[in-house]
């Protein structure tokens, strides 16, 4: 998992009190399903992951993580208990958005400078060799 995917699977665990294991288990208890469901629909829509991708991460086909997008909405409009799980999820990222940015730009450029100081070594290593 990237680090933002990660960043949102903490919180919503945080949140709902649950590991990603239970999360992805196989259970249709509300609490379980109402997880997977904020979840996915999270995945989608603010990291940007593809239909496959947020599947894998929740433990289900692509077909439920549309399921899980096409039902969001009329879920928070109609249910309390789905409306306050997701209004609290979507409060834990929105306090913590800076630091999880900040963390992965702060990844980007640890990858970017060992990237940077293995093509320096490969130049070093190239200008021996002709001269």
């Amino acid at each position: 998992m990237n680090s933002q995917e990660q960043a949102l699977v903490d919180i919503v665990c945080k949140a709902s009190d649950l590991s990603l294991i239970q999360i992805q288990s196989i259970s249709r208890n509300r609490k379980y399903a109402y997880t997977r469901s904020v979840l996915g629909y999270m995945l989608r829509r603010i990291v940007g992951c593809t239909l496959i991708r947020t599947g894998e991460i929740v433990n289900r086909n692509h077909s439920t993580v549309i399921h899980y997008e096409k039902t969001y909405d009329d879920n928070r409009k109609y249910d309390k208990e789905y409306y306050n799980f997701a209004k609290k999820v979507d409060s834990l990222y929105s306090d913590n958005f800076p630091q999880m940015r900040l963390d992965l730009v702060e990844e980007k450029i640890a990858s970017l400078t060992a990237s940077l100081s293995r093509y320096k070594e490969r130049r070093s290593a190239l200008i021996k060799e002709m001269g």
